[in-house]
């Protein structure tokens, strides 16, 4: 008969932290900490929670894709300007026109800005002057 620790079995909600906290991008050693009952050996903890650790990711992206999907089957415009946008390579631009009081296009203007250098002019201060009360 083999001495030592009994084979650790996790319970439903130990695999449903573990694959919440490793689907969030949680170290291994961390979500280890959080379970006081599960095997203090990285390796062991591993194999007791492969399938969590390894796939938990991937399940979380493809719950968002479905729900994406659905939203831009329903015709969600904030969905599909989403999905454009991220894999169809669309984006946003803006341009600005000037234009006259009848709507054409304005002539350029020149525009001309002179900055005034006030610390230039500012009369110099002493130590006495900042520090006195007024």
């Amino acid at each position: 008969m083999p001495a030592g620790r009994p084979k650790y079995v996790p319970s439903d909600n130990d695999r449903a932290l573990v694959r919440n906290m490793a689907a969030a991008g949680v170290a291994s050693n961390l979500i280890q900490r959080c379970l006081p009952g599960a095997p203090k050996d990285d390796e062991a903890f591993r194999n007791a929670f492969r399938d969590e650790i390894e796939t938990s990711g991937s399940i979380v992206s493809a719950k968002a894709i479905s729900k994406l999907v659905v939203a831009i089957d329903k015709g969600e415009a904030w969905a599909i300007c989403f999905w454009l946008k991220c894999k169809a390579g669309f984006q946003e631009t803006s341009a600005h026109r000037m234009v006259n009081k009848n709507g054409d296009d304005a002539e350029p203007t020149k525009i001309i800005v002179e900055y005034e250098d006030r610390a230039a002019k500012a009369p110099p201060t002493t130590p006495s002057t900042i520090d006195s009360p007024r």
